[in-house]
């Protein structure tokens, strides 16, 4: 549960949405679906994807992510693919870098960020990102934020955003891991 989906800095839902996901793994490859309510001022009311890849690590600090989405909205139908990879080197077992980027072969856009953050033991951390998307309504976006872990299974997640100098928020997100 969010207060609002936030997409490359711009809201998909222009206020609370539910995004239910379910994900199977077995030796670093992984299928998942995930959704979300949408408001985008057309009849779509819910966004699916469906994802793939493999994730893995080389040593104890390096970490990569190699995946497929298909993204899907319920009236129109079919609305693009694109191939995303993910790499992410922890310092300390506490501080990490990310790079992420991704291809929308179906619209001919980038996507890409990268993002610092950092564990404060096992419940707190905090994280900070910059990124930019052809395909979005903005030029580049930004966010930083703090989760905190309840349990193994409850987080809470507070964030504050925007995009292009503008359009700047705070959304909260509840999540429940099973």
């Amino acid at each position: 549960m969010t207060s609002d989906y936030i997409d490359s800095g711009v809201s998909k839902s222009d206020g609370f949405a539910i995004q239910p996901w379910v994900e199977v793994e077995n030796s670093g490859f992984y299928f998942g679906v995930w959704g979300s309510n949408i408001d985008l001022g057309t009849d779509d009311k819910w966004q699916y994807d469906l994802y793939t890849g493999y994730r893995s690590n080389v040593g104890q600090n390096f970490a990569y992510d190699l995946g497929l989405v298909r993204k899907s909205y319920d009236d129109t139908g079919y609305d693009r693919s694109e191939a995303a990879v993910g790499l992410t080197y922890t310092f300390d077992n506490a501080l990490y870098v990310k790079g992420y980027a991704a291809y929308d072969w179906t619209n001919t856009s980038y996507n890409r960020y990268a993002q610092l953050g950092y564990d404060f033991g096992d419940r707190w951390r905090t994280s900070a990102r910059y990124g930019a998307d052809d395909g979005a309504a903005s030029d580049y976006y930004w966010d930083v934020g703090a989760e905190y872990a309840f349990t193994d299974n409850i987080f809470f997640d507070l964030c504050y955003h925007g995009r292009d100098g503008d359009d700047e928020g705070v959304v909260g997100m509840v999540k429940l891991a099973f």
